[in-house]
């Protein structure tokens, strides 16, 4: 009952959290970064989050109090948009690389990197697709084929631009929205074959990449020690911090220690600075964040609504995952950012928009009279199994086709 009339507030409650903690934890972290030391001023990264979170969150604001089936009728001009900004990180002159990758763009003095705009993009696209697609007859093509085209045009090109972890995060996330969706197992299977000859091939361009999880893999072998630095690092600042830490501002890690303190690793410096009852914190808000957002998702008046949401809810909640997994060294090293929280302006203006799709999603969620879901012929919520022509088990909420969220109006 506290999630069915509060769980806007509970978002809200996680989002304000994990942004004003980060936005702390950012001061201290990167005071003795070599970027903040070339820009002569320890506040260099606090002053740019600062100026992006407030950019944010008026993004937030105005993408909540408009109507999120707008974007789908908008999605050419999103998607050529995506495309384009990613585009240019293979032009010379726009391109900006950093540590031997060319992920950003620099139009003056902005830099950016295209592919957070890519993730919000794939999932309007993804979401619109199959609201609109829903009352098609379902064949592979349109279920699979030309959704998995469309997907595979921002993942290839974030590929290429060598970064693998966002490449792998947009695909399973691409797969997740396909399965609640409804998309048939054996569809997702041969989906799920097609992307490990991807990963084959990537694995075969980029070695180097590979060498990560051979690293991982043999973390016992002295020979990758040097190659492990970086997780040695924050496995070293979340041990000395223990459980009460060693104080606001006196962790010895960030001090060059622990390279990209304040981006990736900046649970490590949580955790050395104000210890385990902080990072279990952030892990709880982030918890929050997962579970407030699902329910709003599974309570939308559409299936645009439903999908765009759990879409967000699972792109942040599996970002924070790798990102901590990684950290502790349960994950090999993946170059993915902590939501809310690591330094970065494209990210925390991308997160921050998705946020408010999941406010405009909670507020539409409002119209919808429940009375009537309840009053829907039991015939009407059997479905195509994912696989055959059987009708599906109980499925719960929007999963389901007599759910509101499959009959009414959507992004036709």
């Amino acid at each position: 009952m506290l999630l069915k009339r509060h769980s806007a507030l509970l978002l809200f409650i996680a989002v304000v959290g994990l942004c004003g903690f980060g936005l702390v934890m950012l001061y201290s972290a990167s005071a003795f970064s070599r970027q903040a030391e070339m820009a002569g001023d320890p506040f260099h990264f606090l002053k740019t989050q600062a100026v992006c979170l407030g950019l944010g969150l008026l993004i937030c604001g105005a993408l909540s109090f408009v109507d999120y089936r707008v974007w789908w009728r908008h999605i050419i001009w999103i998607a050529a948009c995506s495309l384009v900004l990613l585009a240019l990180c293979y032009v010379p002159g726009v391109r900006h690389v950093a540590n031997h990758e060319a992920r950003w763009i620099k139009l003056g003095p902005f830099i950016g990197q295209p592919s957070e705009l890519a993730k919000v993009a794939l999932l309007v696209f993804l979401a619109g697709w199959y609201d609109a697609m829903r009352l098609r007859r379902r064949t592979f093509v349109w279920e699979l084929l030309l959704p998995g085209l469309a997907a595979a045009l921002p993942i290839g090109l974030i590929v290429f631009e060598k970064d693998i972890g966002t490449a792998l995060l947009l695909a399973l996330v691409t797969g997740v929205v396909m399965f609640a969706a409804g998309v048939p197992m054996r569809l997702l299977l041969v989906a799920m074959v097609l992307a490990g000859g991807g990963i084959g091939v990537v694995v075969a361009k980029y070695p180097e990449k590979a060498k990560r999880i051979l690293v991982w893999l043999n973390k016992d072998d002295p020979e990758v020690k040097a190659a492990r630095w970086q997780q040695e690092q924050a496995k070293i600042a979340l041990g000395s911090g223990g459980i009460e830490g060693v104080g606001f501002g006196d962790s010895r890690q960030k001090m060059l220690f622990l390279p990209e303190a304040h981006t990736d690793f900046i649970f490590g410096i949580i955790g050395e600075e104000l210890g385990l009852r902080a990072t279990l914190t952030v892990v709880g808000f982030f918890v929050m964040f997962v579970v407030a957002g699902g329910f709003i998702a599974s309570r939308a008046p559409d299936l645009n609504g439903a999908l765009l949401g759990s879409g967000a809810v699972v792109m942040l909640g599996l970002q924070a995952f790798i990102n901590i997994g990684v950290v502790t060294e349960l994950l090999p090293n993946k170059g993915i950012s902590l939501p809310f929280m690591s330094a970065g302006g494209s990210g925390i203006l991308a997160t921050l928009a998705m946020v408010g799709l999941l406010v405009s999603i909670a507020k539409r969620s409002e119209d919808v009279d429940e009375d009537e879901v309840e009053e829907e012929p039991r015939r009407a919520r059997a479905r195509r199994s994912w696989f055959g022509g059987s009708p599906s088990p109980s499925l719960p909420g929007w999963l389901e086709e007599g759910h509101p969220a499959r009959t009414r109006g959507g992004a036709l």
